[in-house]
């Protein structure tokens, strides 16, 4: 007599009901057991009061309310932006639409980011004639600063990881630019210009007012005494044209 064939050979033989009501039972399990540990350490903890008003406090201040005696500080400045940011930025902004401003100290210290290229000829140390009115205004806003104040100015040329040793179009640019102001009026003790590691070919502008001491100083300075003579030849920086 011949083995009768299972009508339900391999994988798709049907489980035993009893296998999930199991399954379902033992997870049950489980979770009772690790909901009785929570409840178990729950009753073992104790709150802390010093971190609790802590915890309580710092949420308070966070979501509190600003004081009405406390105007945001985004307000505008009730007197309007300084002259300097008002001259400065926009003749720039007018002469070079693409420059990146930042105000690093609003009011005393702002910054603009553009590529050389725009002041200057492509690949060349000549600068561009259609920024000779930028020039005009930068030379006026450092020749006629505020009241008691002085306003300085530093441009530098982005070069690659090393500052170059030799002549080339980078060097040649600080030297046309720091000519070209020199020239239209600027005043020698306001402006520096240089090299720096970092953006090739970007060139980099900060304008900062600082306090005029200098009338002051001189006042109350007794006379200087006579220079000494050497032999070697005065250095004096270039004449300021009126």
């Amino acid at each position: 007599m011949g083995v009768p064939e299972d009508p339900w050979p391999g994988p798709q033989r049907p489980r035993p009901a009893g296998d999930s009501f199991g399954t379902s039972s033992l997870m049950l399990s489980l979770f009772l057991l690790l909901l009785v540990f929570f409840v178990v350490l729950t009753a073992m903890s104790s709150l802390d009061g010093i971190r609790t008003r802590e915890v309580s406090n710092s949420l308070a201040a966070t979501f509190a309310e600003p004081s009405p005696t406390q105007p945001p500080t985004t307000e505008p400045h009730p007197s309007g932006p300084p002259p300097l940011v008002t001259e400065v930025r926009d003749a720039i902004e007018t002469a070079i639409p693409a420059v990146r401003i930042r105000m690093v100290q609003p009011g005393d210290l702002m910054e603009a980011r553009f590529e050389a290229d725009a002041l200057f000829f492509p690949d060349t140390a000549t600068l561009r004639p259609a920024q000779g009115r930028l020039l005009d205004r930068l030379v006026a806003a450092l020749s006629l600063p505020p009241e008691g104040q002085r306003t300085l100015m530093e441009a530098v040329v982005g070069v690659d990881a090393v500052l170059p040793t030799t002549e080339t179009t980078e060097v040649a640019r600080v030297g046309a630019l720091a000519r070209e102001m020199w020239r239209r009026g600027a005043p020698p003790d306001t402006a520096v210009f240089g090299l720096e590691p970092g953006e090739a070919r970007m060139l980099r502008m900060t304008f900062r007012t600082v306090a005029d001491d200098r009338a002051r100083t001189k006042a109350s300075e007794p006379k200087a005494p006579e220079p000494i003579a050497s032999d070697g030849p005065a250095i004096s920086p270039p004449p300021r044209r009126h």
